[in-house]
């Protein structure tokens, strides 16, 4: 069952952590909403520019625990902070199923969250086309 709370909760976080951590003078960062080609799933996938002046990013799925921080070389702050944004994502996910992951890839950060989905064409509307919709912050 969707849980309209745990979702807020997700992309909130996504959202509020790619503009606090990215880019300080341009995050760009860009959200996007796409049904699937089997319509079973919908993936919000967040996107921002990478503060070169932090540590890249590691990898990390609601699957894993946010890793513990730890003091990068220049003693600024490491590239998942503190990890309570994370922390949040991974318990509010666990609530409805949903696939979280993050990463980064060059100079851009990428947050996804799959959550399956059963999407059926009300009258008038045709979902036999792909849905995609990009959002910029």
């Amino acid at each position: 069952r969707l849980d309209p709370l745990a979702c807020n909760i997700v992309l909130d976080n996504a959202i509020s952590n790619a503009i606090r951590h990215g880019c300080p003078s341009n995050a760009g960062v860009q959200l996007q909403i796409v049904l699937l080609e089997d319509h079973s799933a919908i993936q919000f996938v967040v996107s921002n520019r990478a503060n070169s002046e932090r540590p890249k990013l590691q990898r990390w799925t609601s699957e894993s625990q946010p890793p513990a921080p730890v003091d990068s070389p220049s003693g600024q702050p490491t590239s998942l902070s503190d990890g309570i944004g994370l922390s949040h994502i991974s318990d509010a996910a666990k609530i409805i199923d949903m696939a979280v992951e993050l990463w980064q890839d060059d100079d851009t950060v990428f947050f996804r969250a799959t959550l399956a989905a059963d999407v059926v064409a009300s009258s008038g509307n045709d979902c036999a086309n792909d849905v995609a919709e990009t959002i910029a912050f």
